[in-house]
């Protein structure tokens, strides 16, 4: 992998760790923040500081507070993108390094509270263009704030709450000793993040890779496995044609006239088949996806279609279908077959879960980011919380007769076409399946048999 390659997935992956884990937090601090700068507003009112002053924090009061509700109800609709991130940032610069001017310029107590923003931007953005205006910010003002508390360009910045300040700045050495140390401290812990940021995409690669080995060795050892499942079915299905055969010709001359012969050779056959879909489905199971074959397909014929084949054991099974809800444009690029067949599954494990009866709902939706997401909702007696643990495991079922192969082959079929499929559900409250699509799958899912990354 080029170092231009693994840059650009180590920032994407770490961006998308920010914009879970750093933004969320970022939004709650922010709303202590128009309450402290109230109150500080409140003191230099108390002590009777200069008007321009209280105009000064009443502008940023009122400035912080519209520009933050935006961002928490555009942040309710999408993820902020990184430059709407760093312009966060800037606005964050602006308003501490005010604080900072307002409370005493290069003798203010409060100068540490820029030196977390500025580390944090050093360590999340990758991209110059977001994260030097940024540090630009913070620099500019600080040695704007550093000159005009020796030249005095703007009205002094000294409060009667901090007499300390006064102090400071009346003793040049100790003045500047001061903010060249800041300033040094900064500065290193600033370069230090972005030696950090580097290392970590280091590691990050190299613990990418030991995953793709262990991967491409693990696929390895499975096609092994599946070839020998596959023989061993095929080896199997033959056999059983046999029984099979035997026995409905032994029920036919041995057990004619004897009820009780004829009900054994019954369940024996019932077995006899049961095994037979068990092979199929191991033998389905044990072979590799195919490569899709994409079509462009309308999602409501597609959908339609699927229904149609129950409509016969619905209205048996008294279960009633709601309205098909579905946009009759709304379109994706798949393979029909594949498609059908997940969907078939869902329907098939909805009317398995509703004997006694029930309401069934199919519904296909538009999501943003070129998502459509398709919905089987049933009111059956739904599933346990251990069940749906473990209901992509092969082999496990709830169902007497089931195979426990059903969910597993449907959820690889929508995975190769870059979807995902998901189970909701409670005991006693139905059972809802989500199966999320991309418009188009994408290229490196079209063969299943590439080694992930």
């Amino acid at each position: 992998m080029s170092s231009e390659t693994r840059a650009t997935d180590f920032a994407e992956m770490k961006y998308r760790a920010v914009v879970e884990r750093f933004v969320p937090v970022m939004y709650r601090v922010r709303l202590i923040v128009a309450p402290a700068l109230a109150c500080f507003l409140w003191l230099l009112w108390v002590y009777h500081e200069e008007w321009w002053r209280i105009l000064y924090l009443a502008f940023l009061i009122l400035l912080v507070s519209v520009v933050f509700f935006a961002e928490w109800l555009a942040a309710r609709r999408a993820a902020p993108s990184a430059r709407r991130l760093s312009l966060n940032f800037q606005l964050i610069a602006f308003v501490q390094m005010s604080v900072v001017y307002l409370t005493g310029g290069g003798a203010s107590p409060l100068v540490a509270i820029a030196v977390p923003p500025l580390l944090v931007a050093a360590l999340i953005f990758d991209e110059p263009a977001d994260r030097v205006p940024v540090q630009l910010i913070y620099g500019a003002a600080w040695a704007l704030i550093l000159l005009n508390d020796q030249l005095q360009l703007f009205p002094a910045t000294h409060l009667a709450i901090f007499p300390a300040s006064r102090s400071i700045v009346a003793d040049p050495v100790f003045f500047w000793t001061r903010a060249a140390v800041i300033t040094a401290i900064s500065t290193a812990l600033s370069l230090a993040m972005r030696v950090a940021a580097g290392m970590s995409a280091e590691v990050v690669d190299d613990l990418r890779q030991t995953r793709r080995d262990l991967v491409a060795q693990q696929i390895e050892r499975l096609h092994e496995l599946e070839g020998y499942a596959s023989r061993i079915a095929h080896e199997l299905k033959n056999p059983l044609s046999s029984i099979k055969g035997l026995n409905q010709l032994l029920a036919r001359r041995v057990a004619a006239d004897n009820e009780t012969d004829r009900e054994r050779f019954r369940v024996l056959g019932t077995e006899i088949e049961r095994i037979e879909g068990i092979v199929g489905a191991f033998a389905t199971f044990s072979r590799p996806l195919h490569d899709l074959k994409l079509v462009q397909l309308r999602l409501f014929d597609l959908l339609w279609d699927c229904l149609r084949l129950y409509e016969v054991t619905l209205d048996d099974q008294k279960i009633t279908p709601l309205p098909l809800r579905v946009d009759r444009d709304l379109e994706v690029q798949g393979d029909p077959s594949k498609l059908k067949q997940v969907v078939i599954n869902l329907l098939q494990n909805a009317v398995d879960a509703m004997p006694d009866g029930g309401s069934l709902s199919l519904i296909a939706r538009a999501l943003e980011g070129d998502e459509v997401e398709i919905v089987v909702a049933d009111s059956g007696a739904g599933i346990s919380a251990d069940a749906l643990e473990q209901l992509f495991h092969p082999y496990f079922t709830t169902k007497e007769r089931g195979t426990g192969l059903g969910l597993t082959i449907a959820r690889g079929i929508v995975r190769q076409h870059g979807g995902e499929l998901t189970i909701e559900s409670k005991a006693g409250e139905g059972t809802l399946a989500r199966l999320r699509l991309p418009l188009r799958p994408p290229v490196d899912r079209l063969d299943l048999n590439q080694t992930p990354t």
